[in-house]
């Protein structure tokens, strides 16, 4: 017997609905419906930094970001979980110094997280207050995004940026 499966979308239900395709003596042939399937979604991302020092670097995103620490592991403590409006960041302890390596040194200008902000002028002088080593200042790029950058005491380029839709554009 050979099997044929049609999907297609249930917008009332957002989920996938299955027919499968049967042939038997008995029943004849046809499509029959499947029990719905939902259809999983993301929920979430979290970015994973290796530091010299795990504490440290905790406390850096803290006093700096506005980051609250949600879990530190380990004695002397070799991961934590930090977290700012509901977006995780990862910090792991390197085992080796040569591990840490910021993405601009592979690539020019590459950060190594961006986040996307409703705000991006108060988020900047938000961070101005804390004395946060500023990779490069607020401003407009080409490719539409009001942003700015910060580097941490890794040397790890983190950008803040907010969209500026197709105006903003160049």
């Amino acid at each position: 017997m050979e099997y044929v499966l049609r999907i297609r979308k249930d917008a009332e239900e957002d989920a996938f609905r299955v027919y499968d395709w049967y042939e038997d003596q008995s029943m004849g042939f046809g499509f029959r419906l499947q029990p719905a399937m939902s259809v999983p979604k993301i929920i979430g991302s979290a970015p994973i930094l290796l530091v010299h020092d795990v504490a440290a670097s905790a406390g850096y995103y803290r006093n700096h970001v506005g980051f609250e620490i949600k879990g530190m592991w380990g004695e002397p403590p070799n991961f934590c979980i930090v977290e700012r409006d509901g977006y995780c960041l990862m910090l792991c302890a390197a085992e080796n110094e040569g591990d840490i390596r910021p993405n601009y040194k592979a690539v020019e200008n590459l950060w190594n997280v961006y986040f996307w902000v409703d705000n991006v002028d108060a988020m900047y002088q938000e961070i101005l207050k804390t004395n946060a080593k500023l990779d490069y200042e607020l401003c407009d790029q080409p490719y539409g995004c009001r942003e700015f950058g910060i580097q941490d005491l890794d040397g790890y380029d983190i950008a803040f940026g907010q969209d500026l839709g197709p105006a903003g554009r160049k």
